[in-house]
């Protein structure tokens, strides 16, 4: 979500992003997604339905 609303501010600094990190403590578990790996529905629906852009 933060991801996406650095893309809509056009700052340079969201424009290199090409990885996210996700971090679970509980089970002290990291994750790693490439942002081109994320489809442009699931962008869209973040965009229309969570941060209602």
């Amino acid at each position: 979500m933060y991801w996406i609303m650095g893309q809509h501010t056009k700052k340079a600094e969201f424009i290199g992003i090409t990885k996210l990190g996700i971090f679970n403590p509980r089970f002290n578990t990291a994750y790693i997604l490439h942002t081109k790996d994320i489809s442009e529905d699931i962008i869209h629906t973040v965009e229309t339905d969570v941060i209602c852009y």
